[in-house]
């Protein structure tokens, strides 16, 4: 069935309004066949952890990465946990080193400054 689907998904951009089970076996179909990175946007961090859980049955759990986001919000004096930062970095860190990966992020998690590519060297 995914052989069927693929040629009709022009450069994996968007998957549209399919079902999530079904947009995770795409994604995992385009991942397989292009080992290169992919990076799935989804609203909130609820929806992040479903993704990566329904990514995980089609893909190596290794391979799949949630980019969560900080743990503060804006305009507090609080600083995001060392679990939040050690996370992201993981996931930063993997994609500069080349490794093919499937990120699911949250909007916030996107939106939000990280570390420069700079300072992993």
């Amino acid at each position: 069935m995914l052989h069927s689907i693929l040629p009709h998904i022009t450069d994996g951009s968007s998957i549209g309004t399919l079902p999530s089970s079904l947009k995770a076996m795409v994604v995992a179909g385009i991942f397989n066949s292009k080992k290169c990175p992919v990076l799935w946007i989804v609203s909130d961090t609820d929806e992040m952890y479903r993704t990566v859980d329904d990514l995980n049955l089609f893909i190596d759990t290794g391979d799949v990465c949630g980019f969560i986001p900080y743990d503060v919000r804006p305009y507090e004096e609080d600083s995001p946990s060392k679990e939040v930062v050690s996370k992201r970095i993981s996931v930063l860190h993997g994609l500069l080193k080349g490794r093919p990966l499937v990120v699911v992020a949250p909007i916030d998690a996107i939106t939000s400054s990280t570390i420069g590519k700079q300072d992993f060297i």
